[in-house]
């Protein structure tokens, strides 16, 4: 079965950056007990037992990628659902931006909170991210062409293919 970090690994074989950029970033978001924790230790292959959040939680894992570059993760939990979103200025900021995913977890067991904390996730986030892009754009006036460039590279948008073609005549 193929890993995750076999995934990534040849990613980093294919891109261009290859000798460049070894670190990536992932932040975790969502209510409380929805299972970003879990999530977290599934990705890291860990059985270990889960533990209610504390504020914003950091971990990272690396893999070797050749005998020059290892892998490095770098994963944030943000803990208390909407309660805590302030927290995000740490992990989403202007040296992890071009390398962050965001994940946001929802708790489909309570449809009633579902929707207030997907879309105050939703602002916080977007607000930080823009917030960074307009600094970066001061120093580099070209930066959110070429963050679109690599986001849209990164998604595969810039193939042509059935899903690029949904996305972008939508």
């Amino acid at each position: 079965m193929v890993s995750i970090w076999d995934v990534a690994l040849q990613e980093l074989k294919a891109s261009d950056n290859a000798d460049k950029v070894t670190d990536r970033y992932i932040l975790f978001a969502g209510a409380s007990s929805c299972g970003k924790t879990t999530a977290i230790l599934k990705f890291l292959a860990r059985d270990e037992p889960t533990r209610p959040t504390i504020a914003l939680e950091y971990t990272f894992a690396r893999k070797s990628a050749n005998m020059q570059n290892k892998l490095t993760g770098h994963i944030w939990e943000l803990g208390g659902g909407t309660h805590l979103t302030k927290l995000v200025e740490v992990p989403i900021n202007p040296d992890t931006l071009q390398h962050l995913t965001i994940a946001i977890v929802i708790d489909l067991s309570s449809p009633d909170k579902l929707w207030v904390t997907l879309e105050g996730l939703i602002k916080t986030t977007k607000e930080r991210v823009d917030h960074i892009i307009k600094q970066l754009n001061k120093r580099d006036p070209n930066f959110s062409k070429t963050l679109k460039k690599a986001t849209r590279h990164r998604l595969g948008l810039d193939k042509d293919n059935i899903v690029s073609k949904i996305y972008l005549n939508a």
